[in-house]
Parts: structure tokens; C-alpha cells; sequence
């Protein structure tokens, strides 16, 4: 798949940071509408990283942005489940 390294450079970059903030609970415990802002703010982190070429932060960045997307599907899905 063309995009296969690019996905697995960032659910490491993921991972990683899962890891490290572990310390501060549960992401799913974040409000939907909290994790989008939280998410806004890190998306704004990963535009200054790639205006300033520095491609390291970026992938880290793109990492901090999946873990609030995925605190929201997180909360989707699981509601999603309790309507069937």
C-alpha cells in the first residue's frame, strides 16, 4: 500500500505519546467536544512544525492528532453501541 509507512510512522507516533501521557487517565474520559478543541490546537502545532521544515514535530504532531480523534470515535463507537 502506498501510504503503508506514512500510517505506521504516525499510530507509532500515536503509541508513543499514549504511552508517555499515560500518566494524566483515560483519553476516552475527554468531553467529544473537549478532544476536537484539543485536537484543534494540536493541528495548529503541526501546521508551525511544517512552515518550519521541521518534519520530526510534524510526525509527532500527526500522532497528538490522531489520539484525540481517536478519544472521539472512541466514544462514537461505544455509543453507537449502546442505541442497538
Amino acid at each position: 500500500m502506498k501510504y503503508e509507512e506514512t500510517i505506521d510512522a504516525i499510530c507509532n507516533a500515536s503509541r508513543l505519546k499514549m504511552l508517555i501521557n499515560s500518566h494524566k487517565g483515560d483519553i476516552e474520559q475527554l468531553d467529544p467536544k473537549m478532544a476536537i478543541e484539543l485536537a484543534k490546537g494540536e493541528l495548529n502545532e503541526l501546521l508551525e512544525a511544517m512552515e518550519a521544515d521541521n518534519y520530526e514535530k510534524a510526525i509527532t504532531e500527526c500522532g497528538d492528532v490522531m489520539n484525540f480523534i481517536i478519544s472521539v470515535g472512541y466514544n462514537a463507537i461505544e455509543g453507537y453501541r449502546r442505541r442497538k
